[in-house]
C-alpha cells in the first residue's frame, strides 16, 4: 500500500511541481484563474501581461497540468481568462498579421482601438464561462454581472454570439463521447435533475441550505484573504508551496479513503464504484467520490433518487469537508487554478446531507437530490456574491426550470448570509489584496465631504481653452500628469488672458499626444492655437479619428 502512495504522489506532485515552475518563470500572471484581473481591467485599470500571447499558452499548459495533478481545483476559472485572452489578441491586428499574412491589415486594423478590444474581452470571458457549463446565456449574464461596466445592446449581442459559438462547438466535440448526445455540452454538466415535486414547507429546508452555503463562502473568502498575507514572495518559496500542496493533497486523500471501509455494492448495474483494495463485490464510497470522476459524483448527488442515495451521509461530510481544506490552501498558490468545480462538489455533498435528512425525518417522499442542486448554488453564491448568473448556470446546466425556486431561495439567502463576513466577494477580496485600481461603482460615503482642492496637487497646472502648441508641449514635458483640467478665459481672443476660475472639462495626455502627432497641426511654421474640445463624446471621436488616420500611414 505504502508502493501505491508513493506513486500516486510522485506523479501527481510532477505535474503540480512542473505546472508550478511554469507559472513562476514564465508567467506569474497565470496564477489562480484571472477573473480578478479582468474585473480590474474592464473597471480601467492596466494589468501587465496578463492578457499576452505567452501567458494565454502558459496558462493553457499549466491549466492541464493542474488537472492532471490532482490538485482541489478546477479548470472553468482559467478557462474564462483563456477565452479573455485570445478574444483580446484578435484586437491586436498588427501582431496577427505577423503570424497569419492571410488577413489583411483592413480587417483586423477596425478593432485596433479600446473600445473594440473591451468588447472582444467581454464576449471572450463569456465564451469561457459557457464553455465551461454550457449555458450560453449563464456565460453572458456572469461576464455583465462580474467584469463588464457597461451595457449596450451591441455588446450584449457580441457576447451571445460568442458564447452560442463556443457552446455548440464544445456540444459537437464531446458528442462523441456521449453517444451523439449534445444536449450535455459544458466541460461541467449536472445531469437532469427529476421532476418530483416541491413542497411548501421545504422552502424552509432550502433557506437552511443557503445559510450553509453563506457560511462556507464567508469562511472561505476571510481565510484567502488572510492567506494571502502568509505566501512566500520568492520563487523558490513559491514552487516549494507549489510541492507541498501536491503532497499534501496526495496524502490526505489517499489515507482517508484507504482507512474508510468497504461496502458491498447493492445493485452492480447501478451502484458502480471503485474498489480501492475492496474484495470483489465490494467498494469504497470515498473512493468513489475522490478519486472517480468529480462530474459524475456531482451529477449522481443531484439525480440519482431510487432504489437508495447514492452516497453515505458520512462519507459526503468527509468529502466536502477535505474538498474545503485542500480547495483553500489551493486557490492562490502559484499554479493556474479554479473554484467552480470544488465548490459545486462541496456544496453537493452539503446540500445531499440536508436532503438525506429530511427525507428521512422529515418526508420520505421529498427528492434530496434538488437540496444538491440547491447547495452547490448557495456555495457559489457565498464565495462569488453572485446571484443571476450563478442562478441561470444552474438552470441551464440541469436543463430543468422545475428546479428555479430552490435555487433562487439557497442562492439569495447564501449571499446574504455571506455578507456577515464581509460585503465583497471573493474577486473583490482578490482585487484588493493583489492591490489592483478598482473605482466601485457606488462611492463611499466620506467622498461627499471632500472636495477637489482636497486631493488635488498644487501648484495646478491646466491648460486654457485655446493654447499655443508650443505652450501645451512645454508643459507635457514638464511634468507627467494623465489629464489637466480645461479653464475659461475672460477673453477667449486673447491667449495672454487670465482664467476666470470656472472649469469646462479635463484632457487626457493621451488625447493631446494624438492632437500633436496629426500632420494638419505642424503644416505651418507660425504659431497657431490648439482648441481643446471638453465634450467626452467629441474628444473621443477626435482622438479615434486621428489614431486610425495616423495608423494607416
Amino acid at each position: 500500500m505504502f508502493q501505491s502512495f508513493v506513486f500516486f504522489a510522485v506523479w501527481n506532485s510532477c505535474f503540480a511541481l512542473v505546472g508550478g515552475l511554469l507559472t513562476i518563470t514564465l508567467e506569474p500572471a497565470t496564477a489562480a484563474d484571472g477573473i480578478a484581473e479582468i474585473k480590474a481591467f474592464m473597471n480601467g485599470t492596466h494589468v501587465k501581461r496578463f492578457l499576452k500571447l505567452r501567458t494565454i499558452l502558459v496558462k493553457i499548459v499549466g491549466t492541464i497540468l493542474a488537472a492532471c495533478s490532482g490538485l482541489a481545483s478546477g479548470s472553468e476559472g482559467p478557462l474564462i481568462h483563456i477565452g479573455a485572452g485570445i478574444a483580446s489578441g484578435v484586437t491586436r491586428g498588427d501582431k496577427v498579421q505577423s503570424l497569419c499574412f492571410e488577413f489583411s491589415p483592413a480587417i483586423l486594423g477596425r478593432f485596433h482601438n479600446d473600445r473594440d478590444r473591451r468588447h472582444f474581452i467581454s464576449a471572450g470571458a463569456g465564451a469561457g464561462m459557457a464553455a465551461a457549463f454550457g449555458a450560453p446565456i449563464g456565460g453572458v449574464l456572469f461576464v455583465l454581472e462580474e467584469t463588464s461596466n457597461a451595457w449596450t445592446p451591441q455588446l450584449i449581442w457580441h457576447m451571445f454570439t460568442a458564447a452560442l459559438v463556443a457552446t455548440v462547438s464544445l456540444a459537437f466535440i464531446k458528442a462523441d463521447l456521449n453517444s451523439g448526445d449534445v444536449s450535455l455540452a459544458g466541460l461541467l454538466s449536472f445531469g437532469t435533475t427529476n421532476t418530483a415535486p416541491i413542497y411548501w414547507w421545504e422552502i424552509i429546508m432550502f433557506v437552511v441550505v443557503g445559510i450553509f452555503g453563506g457560511i462556507v463562502g464567508g469562511v472561505f473568502n476571510r481565510a484567502v484573504s488572510l492567506l494571502s498575507l502568509v505566501r512566500p514572495r520568492n520563487n523558490l518559496l513559491r514552487a516549494l508551496e507549489v510541492f507541498s500542496i501536491s503532497l499534501i493533497t496526495s496524502a490526505s486523500i489517499f489515507y482517508l479513503v484507504v482507512l474508510n471501509p468497504c461496502l458491498p455494492l447493492q445493485i452492480p448495474s447501478i451502484n458502480r464504484g471503485m474498489q480501492m483494495g475492496c474484495d470483489v463485490g465490494q467498494y469504497n464510497e470515498l473512493a468513489t467520490l475522490l478519486f472517480g470522476h468529480h462530474e459524475l459524483s456531482i451529477s449522481r448527488m443531484m439525480t440519482q433518487a431510487w432504489p437508495f442515495s447514492p452516497y453515505s451521509i458520512a462519507s459526503m461530510l468527509k468529502a466536502a469537508a477535505v474538498t474545503f481544506v485542500l480547495m483553500l490552501v489551493t486557490f492562490g498558490a502559484h499554479i493556474p487554478t479554479g473554484i467552480f468545480m470544488p465548490c459545486v462538489f462541496i456544496g453537493s455533498c452539503l446540500g445531499r446531507v440536508v436532503g438525506e435528512y429530511v427525507k428521512l425525518y422529515v418526508d420520505p417522499r421529498v427528492f434530496a437530490g434538488i437540496y444538491a442542486l440547491a447547495g452547490a448554488s448557495a456555495v457559489l453564491g457565498g464565495v462569488q456574491r453572485g446571484t443571476i448568473s450563478l442562478v441561470i448556470i444552474m438552470i441551464e446546466g440541469t436543463g430543468n426550470v422545475h428546479s428555479l425556486l430552490p435555487v433562487v431561495v439557497s442562492t439569495c439567502v447564501a449571499n446574504l448570509v455571506g455578507n456577515f463576513f464581509g460585503k465583497e466577494g471573493l474577486y473583490d477580496v482578490l482585487i484588493k489584496r493583489k492591490k489592483l485600481r478598482f473605482l466601485p461603482h457606488v462611492p463611499d460615503s466620506f467622498m461627499s465631504l471632500c472636495f477637489v482642492g482636497d486631493v488635488m496637487s498644487r501648484p495646478v497646472v491646466s491648460f486654457k481653452v485655446i493654447e499655443k502648441i508650443g505652450d501645451i508641449v512645454d508643459v507635457l514635458r514638464s511634468c507627467s500628469h494623465n489629464g489637466f483640467p480645461v479653464v475659461s478665459v475672460e477673453d477667449e481672443k486673447d491667449p495672454s488672458s487670465t482664467p476666470a476660475g470656472r472649469m469646462e472639462g479635463t484632457i487626457l495626455r493621451s488625447t493631446l499626444r494624438t492632437l500633436l502627432s496629426a500632420r494638419s497641426l505642424i503644416h505651418h511654421r507660425k504659431p497657431r492655437f490648439l482648441y481643446l474640445f471638453i465634450s467626452p463624446s467629441l474628444t473621443v471621436s477626435v482622438s479615434l479619428f486621428c489614431f486610425l488616420f495616423l495608423s494607416s500611414f
